[in-house]
């Protein structure tokens, strides 16, 4: 089955960042030994926050896997979740250079933060994955 991708509409920030992991020995006085290990191109890592996340139909999408319309909220939690349970990667699109990546999410947990009236923000980190 080809992999989802998450639909990001909305206000959001969306925060791309590389790393790369090394091993790294300091000897002291400025002296130290580095070494890179896993993926020569590091690992791309991002953080989607929604600051305000309407959860009324003005703004609904449509759930592809389901073919219905949701409110963003509800979309993004079922999103969350169907990932969560079937363990598969996604597609999102790098701000950085507008090329599809696939992506699985980095945390356990997604949580909102109930403020006014059916408004929510929420932040959840994403990680490159490779197949």
């Amino acid at each position: 089955m080809p992999l989802q991708r998450l639909k990001i509409l909305g206000q959001f920030d969306l925060e791309c960042a590389i790393e790369f992991a090394e091993l790294e020995r300091d000897y002291g006085d400025g002296y130290d030994s580095t070494v890179r290990v896993g993926h020569s191109e590091g690992l791309k890592t991002y953080r989607l926050v929604y600051k305000a996340l309407p959860q009324t139909q003005g703004q609904s999408i449509l759930d592809d896997e389901t073919m219905t319309q949701k409110k963003q909220a509800d979309y993004l939690w079922d999103f969350f979740v169907k990932r969560k349970q079937d363990g598969e990667a996604f597609i999102i699109k790098d701000p950085r250079t507008e090329t599809d990546i696939d992506v699985k999410f980095a945390e356990r947990r997604l949580s909102y933060q109930m403020f006014a009236l059916k408004l929510y923000s929420t932040g959840i980190a994403l990680r490159e994955w490779r197949s």
